[in-house]
């Protein structure tokens, strides 16, 4: 996805779908401003929401000086959260709740992460976008605090913006331990430039239950002050616990396959089987097709696998490149609605 910046946003406004793509692959666009004045050009999305981006503070040197010894200090409390008015938002999953701002909203969602509105109105300028994402950690994170997830993560997380053209640069220290009322935190900050203009990137994680919840924020410099507090409010308020589950409803699902199609463009397809099976693993196999330009013909199968549960309403189906969810229809599960694919129960 191409980054909204003065010269481009028209086309950012026709591919507002690229930006859930965006959302799914964890990836924050970023919004870049008029060097003079730290402001882009008035501009809305299709569904008159302004695509924003979340402030982010810069941790000053003095702050990074005192950052706690894991080994023999307490992380500190975060500090500059929002203390104002609030309002209580959880997932759809249940596996998440926390506070937002009053009069900030959930602009888009997606399974494991939305997008939020800071409280921009229409005619707002795009300064500021605010990304929520949680889920369960990895075998292999359980060992590790915030702070070495953040760390262990940090090539992976500059490589993908750096493929979104925001260029960070390396962050001058570790990142910093945080106590979130009594969960484990850590933040970190980043430098950068998007379409020749100065950025900033702000994340922070927390970690309860083998479970995560990251805010990411990328900023215009020079607008930190009217949305880090509320950034920080929801790293702060951030509770979860594992999706509830439905024995019986994983019971009559267990060893079903589920096949659907969904149609891209003049001769494109993809068709997708999941399959569920009893152990809780859960398969998925792709195959895209299609055509191009006069003989030009291109196909390719994937198979990945992953793990499965239900609440007995979605299936929640996590794989190591994200996790999809479906809604289950009809009578007998017959239906497996996954985004815009219906699958059918074969």
């Amino acid at each position: 996805m191409k980054l909204p910046c003065a010269e481009s946003l028209p086309e950012y406004r026709s591919s507002l779908a690229r930006l859930r793509a965006a959302l799914i692959a964890s990836i924050a666009a970023v919004a870049c401003s008029d060097s003079q004045d730290h402001s882009m050009s008035n501009a809305k999305d299709p569904r008159g929401v302004p695509a924003t981006t979340s402030a982010v503070a810069k941790t000053s040197d003095t702050e990074r000086a005192k950052a706690p010894d894991p080994a023999t200090d307490a992380a500190p409390a975060i500090v500059g959260a929002w203390s104002g008015a609030t309002t209580k938002w959880s997932s759809d999953d249940g596996a998440l709740a926390a506070e937002l701002r009053q009069g900030w909203t959930i602009a888009a969602t997606e399974p494991g992460r939305v997008l939020v509105n800071p409280g921009l109105q229409e005619t707002d300028t795009l300064d500021c976008l605010l990304v929520v994402v949680w889920g369960e950690l990895e075998p292999s994170q359980h060992a590790l605090d915030a702070a070495g997830i953040m760390q262990a993560q940090d090539e992976e997380l500059r490589a993908e913006l750096r493929a979104q053209q925001v260029d960070l640069q390396r962050a001058k220290s570790p990142p910093m331990r945080l106590d979130a009322g009594g969960r484990d935190a850590a933040e970190q900050v980043y430098e950068g430039r998007a379409a020749g203009n100065k950025v900033r990137t702000w994340v922070g994680t927390t970690l309860q239950d083998g479970w995560h919840a990251t805010v990411v924020a990328v900023v215009v410099v020079g607008r930190e002050e009217r949305f880090l507090p509320g950034a920080k409010r929801l790293l702060s308020s951030a509770r979860l616990a594992a999706p509830k589950r439905d024995a019986q409803a994983e019971a009559r699902l267990a060893g079903a396959e589920y096949a659907g199609q969904q149609d891209f463009g003049p001769g494109g397809a993809i068709s997708v089987v999941y399959r569920l099976e009893r152990d809780g693993g859960v398969v998925r196999t792709s195959l895209v097709s299609g055509s191009f330009g006069i003989d030009g013909a291109v196909g390719g199968e994937s198979r990945k696998q992953g793990r499965w549960t239900s609440d007995g309403q979605r299936v929640r189906m996590r794989f190591d490149d994200g996790v999809e969810e479906g809604v289950v229809e009809g009578a007998g599960a017959r239906v497996l609605v996954v985004g815009r694919m219906r699958c059918q129960r074969r």
